[in-house]
């Protein structure tokens, strides 16, 4: 077993081609955060993207696209990777620790990283509920089971779309690929943060040069899907889904705040729903919590790991400490009050010129 540290852009064709076949072999690695197009679309934005490849023989057998800050990795995109893990075979049997050697590093921080994978369990330390909606049956099928459920959500959609009509105009939902849109999405959800006194994901430029190739370049293996929703020939809301295939993770969502009153962004989320079996996409993942919206809409839950893998013992033990008090804060009745925190940190790491 060989482990190998490499840019992105050193792989040969051979590797990626390798790489996709093991990511479509695989449910488990359906998620479009593992796709080669994805770290691709990374190392041409950002200079610290790498990939530690696993070769048994002549035969890669294992992908790990990482990212480093002074001898710290992360898997590559965070915080904007929904999905993390070593795409590999199923009988390939990797090391963390031989990891952090090939790629030089000093510990390896995660906090989406797939169930599924023995070979990180001894690396985790908190696990996180993800919400996700099936489609496989189709829309319809889907609505009926939320109702039965109890949830009135979409009574409460089909309420706020008929205001928003009577009041600013004919609603439409479509796809598009408008730099505008892009732009317009930017700066709401810039705005949002600055609103929200949190860290702005757009403010550095990678993020946004990120989002412009996933959704100019895209295909149905590995690409955003970019939808506006308009009332009256106004753009009132975006929301962008990275999609593989027939797995679809929510990604960005901002809307126009002076229409908040009719909920927009929960119109779009219906109008979207309803077109996404035709497009081939049987499941939308929303990421980590199960609480808000997330509740009303869900189907189901999954698990994600959080973890470290370190050589010190003494720095293990301390993020380990770090991340099951985070962790029992967020369901604590101390989650205001640590969210606050948290924004104060946020801001500084930013500030500090954190990529991340």
């Amino acid at each position: 077993m060989k482990y190998e540290s490499c840019k992105l852009q050193d792989l040969t064709q051979g590797d990626i081609a390798r790489w996709a076949e093991l990511q479509c072999a695989d449910r488990r690695y359906a998620s479009s955060f593992l796709r080669p197009e994805f770290s691709q679309w990374l190392s041409e934005v950002r200079d610290d993207t790498g990939v530690i490849v696993v070769r048994q023989g002549n035969t890669a057998t294992g992908f790990l696209p990482y990212e480093s800050v002074r001898g710290v990795g992360h898997p590559a995109g965070t915080p904007l990777s929904l999905c993390q893990a070593m795409v590999a075979e199923p009988d390939c049997r990797w090391d963390g620790l031989a990891l952090l050697k090939a790629a030089d590093l000093n510990r390896f921080v995660f906090d989406y990283w797939i169930p599924g994978q023995d070979e990180i369990t001894p690396h985790c330390t908190v696990v996180a509920e993800c919400s996700y909606i099936d489609l496989e049956r189709g829309f319809d099928i889907y609505r009926n089971a939320v109702r039965r459920r109890g949830s009135r959500v979409f009574n409460e959609i089909r309420r706020k779309r008929s205001m928003m009509v009577r009041d600013c105009g004919p609603v439409v939902c479509e796809l598009c690929n408008d730099p505008g849109v892009i732009r317009q999405l930017v700066a709401w959800k810039s705005e949002q943060c600055r609103r929200t006194h949190v860290a702005d994901v757009f403010r550095f430029r990678w993020s946004v040069e990120l989002l412009r190739r996933a959704v100019e370049s895209g295909t149905a293996a590995c690409g955003a899907l970019l939808w506006g929703l308009y009332s009256g020939q106004r753009l009132v809301a975006v929301n962008v889904l990275l999609r593989s295939h027939q797995f679809a993770s929510g990604w960005f969502m901002a809307f126009d705040p002076s229409y908040a009153r009719y909920s927009p962004g929960m119109i779009l989320i219906e109008e979207m729903l309803r077109q996404l079996p035709a497009m081939g996409v049987t499941r939308l993942d929303m990421g980590k919590g199960v609480s808000g919206y997330k509740r009303r809409l869900m189907t189901g839950t999954t698990s994600v790991y959080e973890g470290i893998i370190d050589t010190q013992p003494a720095i293990r033990a301390a993020w380990v400490q770090w991340q099951q008090t985070r962790n029992w804060l967020r369901h604590s009745r101390f989650r205001p009050i640590a969210h606050r925190a948290n924004r104060v940190l946020s801001n500084v790491r930013w500030f500090m010129g954190r990529k991340y």
